[in-house]
């Protein structure tokens, strides 16, 4: 009887190597035949003038730990791998590869900063192919992701709340920025409330895209001890690439 259970353990663990032995792309074999590389280069958006805007500039360090994820005509062959270890990594040859780099997860980017979330770029790069023994070169153009709302609270006492269509309620009396995550098919509505001495004003807003919302919380030019709430809009920041070739192939 035991060596029937035996002979089952080692018969299902043999299965089970055979089995993820098909998935464990990518390979650390550039010896081996009907096998390629993938020689991926990170671009900023265009960078377009605003008054008063700066662009975010990304080193080689922070580029290093963005996470790339690997799909075959649809299929995950690598994923959220740090940058920095793809080096001597190779594919099997085929069409219909994609590359889809991010700086971090979406869950990261709402959790970070105790909930008031963090900036997020995302790219992904056009259709393309592997060929055996050579280096297909992949341009991955990356943009902000995600809808910052900067709070920017001049008035003393004021009480600013942004209540979101994703379920996040955030409250603060400084100048702080908060980041939410965005669903192409589902806007997001976020509700802007400001208080101050028993005065209540409050706003919706929609976004729709990746784009900063102001709101600019002063106090009124006639009476001081009232205020006046100012929503303005901006395109998402501009973002500059310092390092923006990385060979995976070495």
């Amino acid at each position: 009887m035991k060596q029937n259970i035996i002979y089952t353990l080692l018969s299902l663990a043999v299965l089970l190597l055979a089995g993820c032995s098909v998935k464990d792309w990518p390979v650390d074999d550039s010896t081996e035949e009907g096998y390629g590389y993938i020689d991926l280069k990170l671009q900023g958006k265009e960078s377009v003038s605003r008054s008063g805007g700066t662009s975010t500039v990304i080193t080689k360090e922070e580029a290093d730990l963005f996470l790339v994820t690997v799909t075959h005509n649809g299929e995950v062959v690598c994923q959220q791998k740090e940058l920095m270890g793809l080096v001597h990594l190779s594919f099997p040859v085929g069409n219909g590869y994609k590359v889809f780099v991010e700086s971090i997860t979406e869950a990261q980017a709402i959790g970070a900063n105790d909930g008031w979330g963090a900036k997020r770029f995302t790219g992904k790069s056009k259709s393309f192919g592997i060929v055996s023994g050579k280096s297909a070169s992949v341009s991955v153009p990356c943009g902000q992701a995600n809808a910052a709302v900067n709070i920017d609270v001049e008035t003393a006492n004021s009480t600013v709340t942004l209540v979101a269509s994703d379920g996040r309620q955030l409250t603060t009396s400084e100048s702080r920025v908060a980041y939410f995550n965005l669903d192409v098919a589902t806007p997001l509505e976020l509700t802007i409330t400001v208080e101050k001495n028993g005065e209540v004003i409050q706003k919706e807003v929609t976004i729709e895209e990746p784009k900063q919302v102001n709101v600019n919380v002063k106090p009124d030019e006639i009476d001081m001890n009232q205020f006046t709430l100012n929503i303005t809009y901006e395109d998402a920041f501009d973002v500059e690439f310092q390092y923006l070739s990385v060979p995976i192939d070495d």
